[in-house]
């Protein structure tokens, strides 16, 4: 008597996996942001993320023997491994091809393309906990040091108002030892005060004559405020001027939120770093990170509204959920998997794409839309035949292969013939 059942044990596992694809990734990921090409860091991502899905699907099978039963063995076994890295390299290869088409039409900029550099930093009593060494000062002094003679810079100090203002001045020799004067008065300053990130960035927009230079704000915070985002996004877009935020290491999970945020919302970008003495690396990289398009992450606010990328990023994704599913269909060596990949995880990968695309233009944070692209693009479902002979035992094997199982007619007949041998005897 046989038996249609649904992989339960195959489903879990590629699930699993699709959640250590994630973890591994996204540790790489947020490693080698900024050191490596996007081409590489998506095809990095990608091809991790698929290798841990298809080697949980292995082992899975390899334990259970739901699909292929006793006949997949030995050689076949180490054909599925072999399959779950030529598949991993692909990944890899797609994603990295799919970033460069994704992000063509961008011109990278460096920190040498902004001529008027405003820092508003963050004095409140939190960032005694964030940066108790005070770091933030020595930073923008060190930053003003390798802007040459062309570069203008204002800063601004605030709590729960701005507190401090050096005006916009060439960032020569002298202006830094007459910043690091001003700074001293705020070094080991006792304050309690809160943070007002919205006024700073108000007083901020207020007092910056552009006089046709380009400009960027630099925000130094921990992020904990209160800021209506849509108007201070509405002013500085009007301005053209992106807002780079910097976190300070341990700014919590709201404060990060917001400076991503704003960050995104004004074609600038965020970053935390544990070491505010690489401040002038770390803007750098932001700067030049904002003028690229990353299938992982969200678009410039100037670039959302493009119907190009929309469609791009969605198709692109719907490919990679496909891929992924013929390599774990290649890795557990099923035909019964192979014809899923243009349906099952066709309209996985849609809803991936369709959930990175849309999601990126919430609040919500960016890392939890690529937890759910990797736990789409793990999802499968398969069923197997499981068959029972007279009570003694069970065998189980694939479907659509028909082997690692034996009919039950058959098992009957060959039950049978010792004792017609015996009769006509």
């Amino acid at each position: 008597m046989s038996e249609k059942k649904f992989d339960v044990s195959l489903f879990l596992c590629c699930l699993m996996g699709g959640l250590l694809g994630f973890m591994a990734s996204e540790a790489l990921y947020r490693l080698v942001t900024g050191g490596l090409p996007l081409i590489l860091q998506a095809g990095i991502y990608f091809a991790v993320t698929a290798l841990l899905i298809c080697l949980s699907g292995w082992l899975c099978e390899m334990v259970t023997g739901n699909l292929r039963g006793a006949s997949w063995s030995g050689r076949e076994i180490g054909l599925g491994l072999l399959m779950a890295v030529l598949f991993t390299l692909a990944l890899g290869l797609a994603g990295g091809l799919f970033q460069f088409i994704y992000g063509l039409g961008y011109q990278n900029r460096t920190i040498s393309n902004i001529q008027d550099y405003i820092v508003l930093i963050d004095n409140s009593g939190s960032t005694y906990e964030t940066d108790p060494n005070e770091e933030r000062y020595s930073s923008v002094v060190a930053l003003a040091g390798n802007l040459d003679e062309t570069h203008r810079m204002m800063v601004k100090i605030f709590e729960d108002e701005v507190t401090g203002t050096f005006p916009m001045t060439e960032t020569t020799p002298q202006m830094q030892s007459q910043l690091s004067q001003f700074f001293e008065q705020y070094r080991r300053y006792d304050t309690m005060g809160g943070t007002d990130i919205e006024a700073a960035l108000t007083s901020a927009a207020q007092e910056y004559v552009p006089e046709g230079r380009s400009a960027a704000v630099l925000l130094l915070s921990d992020g904990e405020s209160d800021v209506d985002v849509n108007s201070v996004a509405q002013t500085y877009n009007a301005l053209g001027i992106p807002i780079y935020c910097v976190g300070f290491s341990g700014n919590g999970f709201s404060g990060s939120q917001l400076l991503d945020l704003i960050a995104n919302s004004t074609d600038g970008y965020y970053c935390e770093i544990d070491q505010l003495s690489n401040l002038s690396q770390t803007v750098n990289q932001m700067i030049s990170l904002s003028n690229q398009r990353n299938l992982l992450e969200r678009r410039r606010a100037s670039d959302v509204a493009q119907i190009l990328p929309m469609i791009l990023r969605v198709v692109f994704i719907t490919l990679l959920g496909v891929l992924t599913g013929v390599a774990i269909a290649m890795t557990v060596d099923s035909s019964a998997l192979l014809r899923l990949p243009l349906l099952l995880h066709g309209l996985c990968g849609l809803g991936a794409g369709l959930i990175m695309e849309i999601g990126t233009r919430t609040p919500v944070p960016v890392w939890i839309l690529r937890l759910l692209l990797c736990l789409l693009l793990s999802v499968t479902a398969v069923s197997f035949w499981k068959t029972a002979f007279d009570g003694s035992f069970t065998a189980s094997g694939g479907s659509f292969y028909g082997n690692g199982s034996i009919p039950a007619a058959d098992l009957k007949k060959k039950k049978q013939k010792p004792e017609d041998e015996k009769s006509l005897l």
